[in-house]
């Protein structure tokens, strides 16, 4: 068998390069620095300080019980925010509403003493009460969830 020609091996590898760029997008979250944790695709994570006053440690015990998870075991927590650029199959770029919840609404990611990171979605309505505190309830924001299309 003779070798291919330089020529024909040049156009051949040319046409494979412009095949594999033609090729459709896998949908995914398109933001920079979103990643998966717990099976939900999440924004970078902000730390909280569960030894002070942080806003986000009002949300550690309900995002604990919310999870099934003994707030004895939390050795850490995050506040991380939700995607909203989703790169669609044909390479298009679509803003996706925030949360579908009626609440402004982020992610509480918690870290156990097995090593385990859980996350769940929460928000916070309205205006802090005269103890500074606010509904803050749990939910799953499935929409985020990794593999999972948030738009048709």
């Amino acid at each position: 068998m003779r070798p291919l020609p330089l020529v024909t091996f040049a156009t051949l590898a040319i046409a494979i390069a412009i095949a594999a760029c033609a090729s459709p997008t896998a949908p995914h979250w398109s933001d920079d620095g979103v990643h998966v944790v717990d099976g939900y695709s999440i924004l970078a994570e902000q730390p909280c300080d569960l030894a002070s006053a942080d806003p986000c440690v009002a949300a550690v015990p309900i995002a604990a019980k919310a999870l099934g998870v003994e707030a004895s075991t939390i050795v850490a927590a995050a506040t991380a925010g939700l995607p909203h650029t989703w790169m669609q199959a044909n390479g298009q770029q679509a803003n996706v509403l925030e949360a579908r919840s009626g609440l402004p609404a982020e992610f509480i990611v918690l870290t156990l003493s097995n090593g385990l990171r859980r996350v769940i979605g929460y928000g916070c309505a309205g205006v802090p009460n005269q103890n500074g505190s606010r509904t803050c309830p749990a939910f799953p924001l499935e929409q985020y969830r990794a593999g999972h299309a948030p738009i048709d």
